[in-house]
């Protein structure tokens, strides 16, 4: 997909490492310029790199997406060294304190994974619901998972925010809907990357099998026989944000290879 964003301006968080690194060189190959917004900014610096390669301006703001002032800062930063903004990512995410049922959970646990899921997707959606609001135009894409659809055993709080972030989005997009401005949601189901190892690894060894046995019943379950790649998940977002899909708002973009 080329240039669907010509010189759109989009904020992208978790974009340093993982899944947000791919989304981020896909929006700046798709012709979009960047706002790199991450805790790790050495490795937010050598992706800028390259999104300067394929001729795309890029900024890139240290953000602790928990922080209501750090959010605002990288905003205003950002929007100083780009002039606008088109579109918003929110592509962070952490996975929880492991397998373990809800019963061996603790408020901590429940505050890390709330406060980076949930709370640190509100805050830079509602700092780019703002801007958007004011200028009539705009689009959200927030990275969910098919866990916020069915639950999973063991992955209890994980699944909570999933489901949370839907019902934020879908209601988001009922009320910035009149404005012009969309809200939409990837939900991914397993992604080939380290995150689903680290996932499958421990699955493997509560249930006393190997690595490999485990990625191969991940894949066999799925209607396609295969794994999500990263640039599947990357090219959705493309999708969500350009002009191609300017009557889609409020909505949960499923890409899981089929239940």
């Amino acid at each position: 997909m080329t240039a669907a964003l010509h010189d759109r301006v989009i904020f992208v968080t978790g974009s340093a490492n993982g899944m947000g690194r791919t989304i981020s060189l896909a929006l700046a190959q798709a012709g979009a310029d960047l706002v790199l917004a991450a805790r790790d900014t050495a490795a937010a610096l050598q992706l800028a790199e390259h999104v300067n390669a394929v001729g795309r301006s890029v900024s890139v703001q240290e953000c602790d997406v928990t922080s209501e002032f750090s959010v605002k800062s990288a905003f205003d930063s950002g929007q100083d060294a780009l002039g606008r903004f088109d579109g918003l990512v929110c592509a962070h995410g952490v996975a929880g304190a492991g397998q373990k049922p809800l019963w061996e959970q603790t408020v901590g646990d429940f505050r890390q994974v709330f406060d980076v899921n949930v709370l640190g997707v509100m805050l830079p959606m509602r700092e780019a619901l703002h801007r958007f609001v004011r200028q009539e135009r705009g689009s959200i894409v927030s990275i969910g998972g098919t866990f916020g659809f069915r639950g999973a055993a063991g992955q209890s709080l994980y699944s909570a925010t999933k489901w949370a972030l839907r019902g934020m989005s879908k209601s988001a997009a009922l009320e910035a809907g009149a404005f012009g401005v969309r809200v939409n949601t990837v939900c991914p189901g397993p992604v080939e990357g380290n995150r689903l190892y680290r996932q499958a690894a421990e699955l493997a060894e509560l249930q006393g099998t190997t690595l490999e046995n485990m990625l191969e019943s991940i894949r066999v379950q799925s209607s396609l026989k295969r794994i999500s790649q990263p640039e599947d998940i990357a090219d959705a977002v493309v999708f969500l944000l350009s002009d191609a899909a300017k009557s889609i708002t409020g909505q949960d973009l499923v890409i899981d290879c089929g239940p």
